[in-house]
């Protein structure tokens, strides 16, 4: 059995009748694995079928694999094979490779016929179908670019014109048909997206999975420093597996717990970069640095050198400022940091999708006329046009405008129909006074839109129903979930620095309040809660 630092490499692979055995050509092992496969159809009554069985050989003497397929009596097959429907492949994955699929995807777009469906039947057609056949290959291997576009191809010309081999002119680039419809798109997902994000999950997996399979593979590819190896590897998957990887490792963080997974030197816990990013030291020096973070951790407190402290400060990592984690293990999360670059993007595409003058957007009616049809609507009928989509949206919508003078102003000059808001109504409430010594917590947090600016806020009362003091606290980007989690540990915090020792936390978010009652508190957060959680005598929580 081959091994790679320590770890056995695979034997079999069983999946119902369909079983995959390594072995390495030794005759005496081929002569007892024809003895138990005897045992095994003797008592099961399971025969193997010879017809359907073949060895796929290695680097032996055509002497020994023909004495192997007479011990056995099965053919020999060469590589490519199939083996769950994935064809079994060394070296890098070529388009002939995944041909077959491309076939497939041809194939059925060919036999609808997609001159007679509507455009919105051939959206749901590609939508659930024709993006979806690829997956299982996409979620193994890497796509070369031809056979990208080669999917690309056929989607595309079914799409616009119900055939996927009949190719015109087409005025909307395909990458803003994938676009999600709240940016101008369709949401059809594009073949290379698709490969992309299954290769990251399959790289997410290399890296965090204790299977057996993943050590397997992080022994094969990860050298002794747990880097990737920058020699050839002749792997079908190491291809796409290795870019993903890299992804991965300069947009993730580790939070620390009690294990030793960290690497001191080479992964991200402190700051936005690994101490290996920031200092500039030759990559034959860095061999040496095998230090784990745990090595300057003691009883889930830091313990580092007075120059490691220094160094570590230098670089912009205050150990004092990270709280450790002690009940819970290391686990890598995905990073939020924003670049300068990723900046100027997102902005580029809002300035992109942001309309200069009405005049200078026509309509997709307009704009079609007048490529394939050989006339243009004026200005006057293209606003007719949409003043009358606009009435036909309004009857449709449900939803209200403000009563204020503004809206009203503007709801009558479109002439669609007046949907006044309903008036408020003040309901009663019940607000339960803590408990003697006990002090009650209210607390609650808003952000603008989903992801945005967010603000925290908390009133204490004591037994009494006196107001003791109030918490307000602005955050920066974040989620309305993450903000009421943070309002929770504020109003927590809050109490251990005035020694509260009996509280009784209230929010709003009913999520929030029921991952703190089960200790499921978000990751980001879980160590300052653990902290603080015990300094209290009594601490119960409630939804309002």
């Amino acid at each position: 059995m081959v091994t790679y630092k320590n770890i056995h490499s695979p034997s079999h692979l069983l999946f119902a009748d369909d079983i995959l055995i390594f072995a390495n050509g030794d005759f005496k092992g081929m002569k007892a694995l024809k003895i138990l496969m005897e045992v095994y159809q003797s008592s099961s009554s399971q025969w193997v079928n010879k017809q359907k069985c073949k060895i796929l050989a290695g680097s032996i003497s055509p002497f020994r694999l023909k004495n192997i397929a007479t011990l056995f009596g099965f053919g020999v097959g060469t590589l490519p094979e199939k083996y769950l429907g994935i064809p079994l492949v060394q070296g890098r994955v070529s388009k002939a490779t995944v041909a077959p699929l491309i076939d497939n995807i041809r194939s059925r777009a060919s036999g609808w016929s997609g001159k007679l469906l509507s455009f919105q039947s051939r959206v749901v057609l590609v939508k659930s179908i024709l993006t979806s056949l690829p997956i299982y290959s996409m979620a193994i291997y890497k796509w070369p670019i031809a056979a990208v576009k080669e999917g690309k191809r056929i989607i595309r010309n079914f799409l616009w014109f119900g055939d996927p081999v009949k190719k015109k002119f087409l005025i909307i680039k395909w990458a803003k048909v994938c676009k999600h419809p709240s940016e101008g798109g369709i949401g059809i997902k594009s073949l290379k997206d698709i490969n992309i994000a299954m290769l990251m999950k399959l790289g997410w997996a290399f890296l965090n999975d204790h299977e057996s399979w993943a050590k397997f593979l992080r022994a094969k590819f990860l050298n002794k420093e747990g880097l990737l190896t920058q020699y050839y590897k002749n792997s079908s998957i190491w291809t796409g597996l290795k870019e993903a990887i890299a992804t991965f490792k300069a947009h993730s963080k580790w939070i620390i717990g009690s294990d030793k997974d960290i690497d001191l030197c080479r992964d991200c816990w402190g700051s936005d970069s690994a101490i290996y990013d920031l200092l500039e030291i030759p990559d034959d020096i860095w061999k040496y640095c095998t230090a784990k973070l745990s090595q300057i951790i003691h009883h889930n407190s830091w313990s580092a050198p007075p120059e490691v402290v220094e160094l570590l400060g230098s670089l912009g990592i205050d150990l004092n400022g990270i709280i450790l984690n002690s009940s819970d293990k290391d686990i890598r999360v995905g990073s939020t940091v924003r670049t300068v670059s990723s900046q100027f993007i997102v902005l580029f595409n809002i300035q992109a999708l942001t309309p200069q003058k009405f005049g200078g957007i026509p309509s997709h009616t307009s704009r079609n006329a007048f490529v394939f049809e050989g006339f243009s609507h004026s200005i006057n009928d293209i606003k007719r046009r949409s003043l009358v989509a606009i009435k036909d949206a309004a009857s449709l919508s449900c939803n209200s405008m403000a009563n204020n003078c503004l809206e009203l102003s503007i709801v009558a000059a479109l002439g669609v129909p007046i949907k006044a808001r309903p008036l408020p109504r003040i309901q009663s409430t019940t607000w339960a006074l803590p408990w003697f010594q006990e002090v009650k917590i209210n607390c609650g947090a808003a952000t603008i839109g989903t992801t945005g600016k967010a603000g925290v806020g908390a009133a204490a009362r004591n037994h009494l129903g006196d107001v003791i003091g109030v918490l307000t606290k602005g955050l920066d980007n974040t989620t309305l979930f993450f903000s009421e989690c943070e309002a929770i540990l504020g109003a927590i915090d809050w109490a251990v620095q005035n020694n509260w020792k009996k509280i009784w936390i209230e929010s709003d978010s009913q999520t929030a309040i029921s991952d703190f009652t089960k200790n499921h508190v978000p990751w980001p957060q879980r160590a300052r809660w653990n902290r603080m959680k015990t300094s209290f005598e009594q601490i119960r929580f409630s939804h309002c």
